[in-house]
């Protein structure tokens, strides 16, 4: 025996790499052993606990009366830890484990057994000490499982938090702090999980992911929201995630975005203000994903707003998503704050791609009369929706438009306006005053021709003025400030208001620029124009409606056969115009 010993310490001995093979070895052997028998997956029992329901009671706990450490695994699925009972973290309690996971059992009768687990934090702190982002701390894990989770104090922290993992789970916060690191707050993990978030108080920080790979919806209502990376809603495909912004206080990190369907879809329903360097809305063709903004909010996007598709970094630098997203202003401000001078307003940026902007509200710089926004209208529409009411969608601080998509003689894309609404074009400007100036308003100004549809071109001569606004915009012809007096059988296409004026904001005939004539195109909805429709554009001067003779041209566009004379004492300069639809030989009469 001894010699045997003496052999084995001398083989042993002859190699210092078997040496380090051996001790390493029987290191790890002896923390497997550790953990294999310290590890347990533990939950709490409300008998056991005698009657008691708070964490930091050791008899509680199950199968060994001994609280949970940092090794074990935490599963809660007692009905008697009910929402109206819930198990209690309280003041001064260091509550760990290596997984907490609320409802992992399958409990498809929750809604009539009452068997929804809760936990709730009112003190101390919940640290899970694991890594794996997948299932450290998991609220309706279980893909039958409901589980809830509520904060009034204290603190959790960890690398994530799942809520709805498969099942169903509710997270409420209304005065603690949830403080997570990457990945974060992952709300409807997986394709099955639904899960929901309120922010009624306290404070989070973290990644957020709100409709993951499942169903999502993050309600802020109080306190505060701090995110340092991209915060998603709808993230990947098969995805849905719902943003209802109710209070300020949400803060999306310096130089990232907030996306409103990245690859799924996403809903943003923002009722206070909110604000990110990057909005970006609509980032899957197949889908729907929109953003609305009502009145008293403001949305800041700091440097851009992408409207359907949009770029995003790759391996390869940055690629072109296309997407179909809305962009739904009902009384809402739409900001852009950035002072260079790059387009940051892009509708349906690219082929394939579909983006719309409706409602009625403003979008502009934050500073009034500042001119550095600039619209890239592609394939998209802006139209302005009343609601039945006489209301404006003003685009008016916008300084310029491109088109980055051709439109073509069959194309949609361009400027409507329904029920009572308005749309304002972004306003054009020259600054000298050579006496003759073309330009194009609602389509690149320097276009020979309007391709937008309800785009406008003007060419002016007698200009004497070094600054000149071209205002104008698009009505609805329900709308109660159009002129009276079209012919009763005139079926409207298009009704505009024109004007050039010497300010940046001004509508009024004391602010109204001199020329001497001008001459108009007009690129109407060939959609509304059958083949036996005879086309009629009417202008309103101080004694009615009067016709104007015209052009059409294969581009269904409607020019003036002879220049126009500027009006005096008009608010609008250039007049009022209706390009209506009148069946050929049919009586007339006059209202």
């Amino acid at each position: 025996m001894r010699g045997s010993r003496k052999l084995f310490a001398c083989a042993v001995m002859r190699s210092g790499l078997a040496r380090l093979t051996v001790g390493s070895a029987v290191c790890l052997w002896l923390m497997f052993v550790a953990v294999t028998v310290h590890a347990e997956e533990k939950w709490f029992s409300v008998n056991d606990a005698g009657g008691s329901r708070f964490w930091d009671v050791a008899a509680g706990w199950k199968p060994t009366a001994a609280l949970p450490t940092e090794a074990d695994t935490v599963t809660l699925n007692s009905s008697l830890t009910s929402p109206d009972a819930p198990l209690m973290i309280t003041n001064g309690v260091q509550a760990i484990a290596q997984k907490i996971q609320i409802a992992t059992l399958d409990s498809p009768s929750y809604a009539t057994d009452g068997r929804i687990p809760s936990l709730h934090i009112s003190g101390g702190q919940l640290t899970s000490t694991t890594n794996n982002w997948s299932d450290s701390i998991s609220v309706g894990h279980h893909v039958n499982g409901y589980g809830l989770l509520t904060l009034s104090g204290g603190l959790l922290s960890n690398t994530c938090m799942t809520v709805g993992h498969e099942g169903i789970g509710v997270v409420t916060n209304a005065g603690g702090t949830v403080k997570l690191e990457a990945p974060g707050l992952l709300i409807g993990r997986n394709a099955s999980g639904r899960g929901t978030y309120v922010q009624e108080g306290g404070a989070f920080s973290g990644e957020l992911s709100v409709g993951h790979m499942g169903t999502g919806v993050l309600v802020y209502a109080d306190g505060s929201i701090a995110s340092w990376s991209h915060v998603y809603v709808g993230r990947y495909i098969g995805s849905e995630g719902l943003l209802d912004v109710r209070a300020p206080g949400i803060n999306v990190g310096s130089g990232q975005t907030l996306f409103i369907g990245y690859s799924g879809r996403g809903i943003l329903e923002q009722r206070a203000n909110l604000s990110a360097d990057y909005l970006k809305v609509g980032g899957n063709p197949d889908i729907t994903s929109v953003a609305t903004i009502y009145a008293g909010a403001t949305n800041t996007a700091v440097h851009s707003c992408n409207v359907g598709g949009y770029p995003v970094w790759g391996q390869d630098g940055i690629e072109e998503i296309i997407g179909d997203g809305v962009l739904v202003l009902r009384g809402g401000v739409l900001h852009i704050s950035n002072g260079s001078l790059q387009e940051r307003l892009y509708v349906g940026r690219y082929a394939g791609s579909r983006g719309r902007i409706q409602g009625w509200g403003r979008i502009s710089h934050p500073s009034s009369g500042t001119t550095n926004i600039r619209l890239v209208l592609g394939e998209g529409v802006i139209q302005a929706d009343g609601e039945g009411e006489v209301r404006t969608l003003d685009l008016n601080e916008i300084v310029s438009t491109s088109n980055s998509v051709p439109n073509g003689a069959t194309g949609t894309n361009g400027w409507y306006a329904v029920n009572k609404g308005r749309v304002l074009f972004p306003r054009t400007w020259f600054n000298n005053s050579s006496g003759t100036q073309a330009r194009c308003m609602g389509d690149w100004h320097g276009n020979p021709a309007p391709g937008l549809v309800n785009s406008v071109h003007a060419t002016f001569t007698g200009i004497t003025l070094s600054a000149n606004f071209w205002r104008g915009g698009v009505y609805a012809p329900d709308r109660d400030d159009i002129p009276a007096g079209l012919p009763t059988d005139a079926e409207p296409i298009g009704i505009w208001q024109l004007g050039l004026y010497r300010d940046l904001s001004s509508w009024t005939a004391d602010q109204a620029a001199p020329f001497t004539t001008v001459t108009l195109t007009f690129r109407y909805d060939q959609t509304r124009v059958g083949s036996s429709d005879h086309l009629v554009l009417y202008r309103h001067t101080t004694s009615g409606w009067s016709r104007v003779e015209t052009a059409v041209n294969s581009d269904h566009c409607v020019t003036t056969a002879a220049p126009l004379a500027r009006l005096t004492n008009a608010d609008a300069n250039i007049g009022w115009f209706a390009l209506v639809t009148r069946q050929r030989g049919t009586l007339v009469t006059v209202r």
